[in-house]
């Protein structure tokens, strides 16, 4: 009788997800308005199909900068990348990682007074790429990361 109640509770939970959660759909509407603001030439740095091998690829500090670096978006286009980063993290989460982004400038300027800026220090090389086509039931996924931070 167990595996029969154990069955009908998988079941229970995984038609609860037929249609996609909010936090799901509020990720998918961040990032369709963050892809909206980019011109033509940011969109092909940044946007790549899903099955891309960088998807997966983790390159540790120094690392190659790829994807659209922090630097190169506007304020606009920086605050709707944190309104992205917001949907994937929690309040706590949101707050650590926005703050080493952050931080990030601050450890360039300590490098800078001791007459060393190693580039990859900085906000500027922080990153963002989309892979897949950001809809809803759709495949799809994002990476940011910078000197501190991975995700």
């Amino acid at each position: 009788m167990r595996p029969l109640i154990a069955l009908s509770s998988l079941l229970i939970a995984i038609s609860a997800y037929a249609e996609p959660p909010e936090s799901i759909a509020g990720m998918t509407s961040a990032a369709q308005e963050f892809i909206a603001s980019l011109s033509a030439d940011q969109r092909e740095i940044t946007l790549k199909p899903f099955d891309d091998e960088e998807r997966t690829a983790f390159k540790p500090v120094p690392f190659p900068v790829v994807g659209l670096k922090y630097e190169d978006m506007s304020e606009d286009q920086i605050a709707l990348y944190h309104a992205l980063l917001k949907t994937g993290l929690s309040a706590a989460g949101y707050a650590k990682a926005s703050g080493i982004i952050e931080l990030d400038d601050y450890l360039l300027s300590l490098e800078q007074a001791r007459g060393r800026a190693p580039a990859f220090h900085g906000t500027r090389n922080y990153n963002i790429m989309i892979f897949g086509t950001p809809e809803p039931g759709g495949t799809w996924s994002w990476r940011t990361h910078g000197h501190h931070l991975y995700l």
